[in-house]
């Protein structure tokens, strides 16, 4: 379900995300995103004004796109706008703590989600174990093989013990 984010209002909540993550700016809010529940979505991020110089980079990617509203208008505006012209209204999850925008989600039936639950629900990924990154050190340790496991491998293999190099074993015989 794709996600239409507030972002500054998202940014601006204090109090939520671990010390760590705090006062993140949006590429700081991508890279919260892409490890979070909410990685394979599509996300818009909507921001006012224009880039800032010297703001984080982020790597432009399908998952995620950053609209900018300029100078004419605000960022709410081109999220009601957004939300107005949806075809699929139903699908699309607008995150926000401004009322006018969860009152315009709402009247379009978009599911909403507060900036405040966004980022608890991006505290608790973060602070989540990632299988995939747990270093070896962190890995219960397996056994080892057993000595009729090593001699049936190396049987398999047809391996020597010149090849091993260890020293050869009195239970194994050549042959």
């Amino acid at each position: 379900m794709p996600l239409l984010l507030d972002t500054y209002n998202i940014l601006h909540v204090t109090g939520v995300l671990p010390p760590e993550a705090a006062g993140i700016d949006v590429a700081g809010l991508i890279d919260l995103l892409a490890g979070s529940r909410f990685r394979a979505e599509q996300v818009v991020l909507v921001c006012d004004g224009n880039p800032h110089r010297g703001q984080g980079r982020y790597e432009p990617s399908a998952q995620h796109r950053v609209i900018y509203s300029g100078k004419k208008e605000s960022a709410d505006d081109v999220i009601v706008r957004m939300i107005a012209h949806s075809s699929a209204p139903r699908r699309l999850t607008v995150v926000s703590s401004d009322q006018e925008i969860i009152r315009t989600a709402r009247r379009r039936r978009c599911p909403t989600m507060s900036s405040e639950k966004l980022l608890e629900v991006l505290a608790e990924d973060h602070a989540a174990p990632r299988p995939h990154t747990r270093s070896a050190a962190g890995r219960k340790p397996r056994a080892p093989l057993s000595a009729a496991s090593v001699e049936e491998w190396i049987k398999v293999f047809g391996l020597n013990d010149s090849e091993l190099r260890i020293p050869p074993s009195p239970r194994r015989r050549e042959g």
